[in-house]
């Protein structure tokens, strides 16, 4: 029988090593590049970035309406483009946007798309950053991990140490890898 704070795992990435995790962790601004890449190569418009006033005030406001600090990794993402939406990724921006060259489709902001989970279902100890078709990449509060989780039900498919690793895994997913 399966214990630990993650019963119903199913797989976890397999890291050798503190050189691979390391490499994973840092990978994501790489990745960030070839998907805007992809995005361009396609006639596409990423996010503009999000201007550092703005960071300020969404930290303030996952403080107090979240009572969370946002991970690092996710902010300097957000400076790069502030959200995304690329092969059915989304990756929540700092406020719900309009998309680039898309005014006729949005993309959610973090802290209201997590004010939505919480209020819906079982989620006050997450922090949901991106999705993904059926998945939901978050940040486990209590056990300061990184996962993806199905959709529905919750089941932890991947764990990982950090959130750099967290949006490796996603952008990878963007990517077709």
């Amino acid at each position: 029988m399966l214990s630990g704070p993650f019963p119903n795992v199913i797989r976890c990435p397999l890291l050798i090593g503190e050189e691979v995790e390391s490499r994973t962790k840092t990978m994501w601004p790489e990745l960030l590049s070839a998907v805007i890449k992809d995005m361009t190569d396609f006639g596409h418009k990423p996010q503009l970035p999000c201007p550092d006033s703005e960071i300020a005030e969404l930290r303030r406001r996952a403080r107090t309406d979240l009572g969370n600090e946002l991970p690092p990794e996710y902010l300097a993402l957000l400076t790069r483009v502030n959200g995304l939406n690329w092969n059915g990724l989304f990756i929540y921006a700092s406020r719900p946007s309009r998309m680039e060259g898309r005014p006729d489709l949005t993309i959610s902001g973090v802290v209201e798309i997590n004010q939505a989970y919480r209020r819906a279902v079982c989620m006050d100890d997450y922090l949901v950053l991106a999705d993904w078709d059926t998945d939901i990449y978050a940040h486990h509060i209590p056990t300061n991990t990184f996962l993806v989780t199905s959709k529905p039900s919750l089941v932890v498919l991947e764990t990982y140490a950090d959130c750099g690793s967290l949006l490796a895994f996603a952008l990878r997913t963007a990517l077709g890898e």
